[in-house]
């Protein structure tokens, strides 16, 4: 793995009270930092995707994510948090002011607490948009990446 980017990216779905969806990708980094004291940050991208309406009332805009996971040294762990409906500038929007709900992950139904397992760590995330994501501390690709390493998990 070293310094190769690498991606780990979730597809989900967010739906309104009126049934219409839109998508949005939420992308993992994993980077090797050499101290506990690691910080994670986290931004929010605008979507420029066209949204479907249905009967003239307009869908909602799912907004894509990121999030950077620190990994520290002993232990190859890491993991961050947040949430992909209502966090940051960017969240997304239901232009009607209704309430957004995550009813699909990788084409899997979302309709409590979900687990999908990716390619460098777990994906945890719940119908209101909370997620959490840990690194597999015994993934090859975790206990090889070297300092200043970037690992995008997809």
């Amino acid at each position: 793995a070293g310094g190769m980017p690498l991606e780990e990216m979730f597809d989900y779905t967010v739906r309104n009270v009126a049934g219409l969806e839109d998508s949005a990708t939420l992308t993992i980094t994993i980077l090797r930092r050499s101290t506990a004291t690691a910080t994670r940050t986290r931004t929010r991208m605008v979507s420029t995707r066209t949204r479907t309406a249905s009967g003239g009332v307009a869908g909602p805009d799912a907004r894509d994510d990121e999030s950077v996971v620190a990994v520290t040294t002993p232990g190859n762990t890491g993991s961050a948090g947040g949430n992909v409906v209502t966090t940051g500038p960017g969240a997304d929007v239901d232009p009607n002011g209704g309430v957004l709900t995550v009813v699909e992950v990788e084409g899997m139904s979302v309709s409590g607490t979900t687990t999908i397992t990716g390619m460098y760590g777990t994906l945890t995330i719940n119908p209101d948009g909370t997620w959490t994501y840990a690194v597999d501390p015994n993934n090859s690709n975790i206990q090889t990446l070297g300092a200043g390493g970037m690992l995008h998990d997809m």
